[in-house]
């Protein structure tokens, strides 16, 4: 059934391996299925035999469309294979699985281009199968060394610009038909590249088939871009969506925070005068006293600092929480009410949410706001609990629901930077710490 002088018959195993390893440079992110040391040698057994025993029926094997059915089907078979042995959703696993065809695809037409470019193979055709076949079979070891290379410096910069950002924010991508799209342009092209194989013949011109080959690679890495590069950034728009859109409710809610600050303080200043005027109950200077808290406003020279301090030292008491604050607000004046509202407010809630859960003994916080020389500085220190995971330079929340919090210290950062800042994050001895430094 099989002319095993074909030199597809001995390229097969050899695509196999290489389509194995592209694939298991991205599935290596995901959970390996238990037993996985068993798993795994029973996987590429299997997609080695398939290689092997894929049916060459002779005339129609040598046509591009079955060539292509072939590769198309193996892959697929690859593709089994990789879930067989990584626990993970159907769609990573497509995702993993097309991002390593497409990277064995460009490391085969870059050695293809080189073949032809250097003339390995003492022709001016180059072809797809018969290159690799022989080297397989005793090609020169130039030519082995320069097939090999290809390969090794391919897969590694595959891997260093694209593998290397395989994380759960790819995993999770929402956007799924990016990976329809980019698995159909790889189907495409490898059905493309079938077609000029069994086209070019001795006599093209090396130009014409340099250009096929690079048209290729071309394809193929638009494909991985596709992949890798886009939904990061459709989830890095639909972040700064989220904090502009928080960004508006804190402005919203700094104007009634504000207002029901001023109104609370003004009947609470009446009704303690009254009180004491009226000195006929014996416990109405307890009762003064009590409201007080809310006759209290912190004067630090900047209203939209008094404001948030004064709502959050509110909540602070409610949690029994130390909160002391030396803030000269004045020198604030740079920024806008709403950034300042934005910037201190996140501060205290994130370090109300870390020290609430903690023993009352240890729930203490410090805010400071101060000039030294030609800068403002500002430090926030706070007790808290656990272990803290940073990422890009920030604590991740632990709240389960990730998507929809852990935007405070974004927000944070963005207010920093909007007026030219500097922010530095420390955490030692169960205390966090967080210093900003703006220039005047």
């Amino acid at each position: 059934m099989y002319d095993t002088t074909q030199t597809l018959f001995w390229y097969r195993p050899v695509f196999m391996a290489a389509l194995l390893f592209a694939e298991g440079m991205f599935a290596c992110r995901m959970t390996p299925r238990r037993p996985f040391f068993v798993r795994l040698p029973a996987a590429i057994a299997v997609c080695l035999g398939a290689a092997f025993v894929f049916p060459l029926p002779a005339g129609i094997s040598q046509t591009p469309w079955y060539s292509a059915l072939m590769f198309l089907s193996l892959f697929a078979v690859s593709a089994a294979g990789v879930a067989f042995v990584m626990h993970g959703s159907p769609k990573n696993v497509i995702f993993c699985s097309v991002a390593g065809y497409t990277v064995q695809h460009i490391a085969q037409e870059t050695f293809e281009l080189l073949n032809v470019v250097m003339g390995l193979n003492g022709e001016l055709r180059s072809d797809f199968y018969a290159d690799a076949a022989s080297s397989a079979r005793g090609m020169d070891a130039f030519v082995a060394i320069v097939f090999g290379a290809t390969y090794v410096i391919v897969y590694f910069a595959a891997f260093m610009v694209f593998g290397r950002k395989f994380g759960a924010d790819v995993m999770n991508m929402k956007n799924s038909y990016m990976i329809v799209l980019a698995a159909a342009l790889t189907m495409i092209d490898v059905v493309f590249s079938s077609f000029v194989t069994y086209a070019t013949g001795e006599n093209d011109s090396v130009a014409l088939v340099t250009i096929a080959h690079a048209y290729n690679i071309v394809c193929c890495v638009f494909a991985l871009f596709l992949l890798f590069e886009i939904p990061k950034r459709a989830r890095a728009e639909g972040e700064l969506a989220a904090e502009r859109s928080i960004r508006y409710r804190e402005q919203q809610q700094y104007h009634r925070v504000k207002e029901n600050i001023d109104l609370i303080n003004m009947k609470c200043h009446d009704l303690k005068h009254r009180i004491r005027s009226m000195k006929k109950v014996a416990d109405l200077d307890d009762i003064a006293d009590a409201i007080s808290v809310y006759d209290s406003s912190l004067v630090t020279g900047n209203e939209a600092l008094d404001v948030i301090i004064t709502e959050k030292s509110l909540l602070c008491r409610k949690q029994n929480i130390r909160l002391s604050c030396i803030a000269d607000g004045a020198q604030l004046s740079f920024m806008k009410d709403e950034d300042i509202y934005s910037l201190f407010g996140n501060i205290l809630d994130n370090a109300v949410e870390a020290t609430e859960k903690l023993p009352e003994t240890d729930r203490t916080v410090s805010l400071s706001v101060r000039r030294m020389g030609a800068f403002v500085i500002v430090t926030e220190r706070n007790r808290y609990g656990g272990a803290l995971t940073f990422e890009h330079g920030l604590p991740l929340t632990s709240k389960r629901d990730k998507a929809y919090h852990g935007f405070g210290m974004k927000s944070i950062r963005h207010v920093v930077e909007k007026y030219g800042g500097e922010m530095k994050l420390r955490t030692e001895n169960d205390t966090f710490e967080i210093d900003m430094a703006f220039m005047i």
